[in-house]
């Protein structure tokens, strides 16, 4: 965490503060997606779909109308389009984005939603279901997440999509961009968020322009930040000579931990 990006001025506090990662390459391929496969005989099984984890029934749609439903994994060797989490979402409306659980005729629609977060450096690298005759709220062992009950709100055993995960390599922070601008409606996209969702604008508050800071990111672990430092200077000849300074400073430091997420972050005064 950086001192008081508003040391001497009046308001909140504010910082910048990030999180890091050690650096690791790839140990596999990733999970990227899961398509839904529907058949209307238990003979058209794909022959890599996913398993029950104790061996019960593959077919997610079993002992329901519309047919036989399996799901298959797939598969990416690139870490930045692999897959964080799985949500399973249950709607009234179709949602073309994508394939529902549920046959066309059904009055709901059931997804699992995919997130792909490449700020997230555990990645999905290999998924099962899970059906169990009472709920589950946390994965079994061996396992780092499940979605909710596939079968909410329809009768018979829950159902659930588990995975495990493995750390990958990410993209790493090099640097900023600080972005100026009249009003909030020209806030760039991929500006700074505040963990507290408070504003973006850095120079909220203090009058004259809005304020963002935009990361740069790039692949190349030994090129990326290892810390952050806020520098108060009067002069355009002191900038400059601070900048020199923080340039070798980045150059003499070598560190695995590497930083992968940042945040500007801000507390109120307490009297």
């Amino acid at each position: 965490m950086t001192t008081d990006f508003n040391k001497a001025r009046s308001g909140d506090y504010l910082y910048l503060v990030w999180k890091t990662l050690t650096v690791k390459s790839p140990t596999g391929t990733f999970v990227c997606g899961i398509q839904a496969v529907w058949g209307k005989h238990l003979t058209e099984a794909p022959r890599n779909a996913i398993t029950d984890l104790i061996g019960s029934i593959d077919d997610v749609n079993d002992g329901y109308d519309g047919g036989h439903l399996w799901l298959v994994a797939q598969f990416a060797d690139d870490p930045h389009s692999a897959c964080t989490n799985f949500n399973f979402v249950a709607q009234g409306g179709k949602d073309d984005r994508y394939q529902s659980l549920t046959h066309d005729s059904a009055r709901d629609f059931r997804y699992l939603v995919p997130r792909c977060d490449s700020l997230v450096g555990t990645k999905i690298s290999a998924v099962r279901l899970l059906r169990s005759n009472v709920a589950q709220n946390s994965p079994p062992e061996g396992f780092d997440g499940l979605t909710g009950d596939i079968n909410k709100g329809r009768s018979g055993a829950y159902l659930y999509l588990v995975w495990q995960t493995q750390t990958a390599s990410l993209r790493y922070i090099s640097g900023f961009k600080v972005i100026y601008g009249h009003s909030s409606s020209e806030e760039p996209a991929g500006a700074l968020s505040e963990v507290n969702d408070k504003s973006r604008n850095i120079n909220e508050g203090f009058g004259g322009l809005h304020v963002w800071v935009v990361v740069d990111e790039i692949a190349d672990e030994t090129l990326a930040c290892t810390s952050f430092e806020v520098v108060t200077i009067d002069t355009a000849m002191q900038a400059y000579k601070t900048w020199l300074r923080v340039q070798e400073a980045i150059i003499a430091t070598s560190s695995p931990s590497l930083i992968k997420e940042i945040h500007t972050r801000s507390h109120e005064f307490s009297c």
